[in-house]
């Protein structure tokens, strides 16, 4: 992955795999880079260069709307998802943001959205 915010380079051929089942622990000082392989790994965020893989699917390239398993894992409908997402959010005290983008968000909400 590779990430530049401006002229600053974030992350540069970061490159791992995560096994089904496998914890994985990323550490580094502040301003290293672990919130932005995060939302990258979420897909908060696209990277410039690289891909994110995950079950087999590139979600580095999906639209913001394909990000969302409920769609693409359960047979609900489009009212129950919507209810859904109020309820997981209002838990993380993100009440009335599910219609933002995450670029609309602050970065400590984006953090508890994902």
């Amino acid at each position: 992955m590779v990430k530049k915010y401006g002229n600053r380079v974030v992350l540069d051929g970061v490159d791992f795999d995560v096994l089904r089942g496998e914890c994985l622990v990323i550490l580094g000082k502040s301003g290293s880079g672990k919130s932005v392989t995060l939302r990258q790994l979420n897909g908060l965020e696209k990277p410039e260069g690289g891909t994110v893989t995950f079950d087999g699917i590139e979600i580095s390239s999906l639209e913001e709307r394909e990000l969302f398993p409920l769609r693409e894992h359960t047979k609900m409908s489009e009212a129950e998802i919507a209810d859904t997402v109020r309820r997981k959010l209002a838990m993380v005290n993100l009440k009335d943001v599910e219609r933002k983008a995450p670029s609309d968000l602050s970065g400590g909400m984006r953090k508890r959205a994902a």
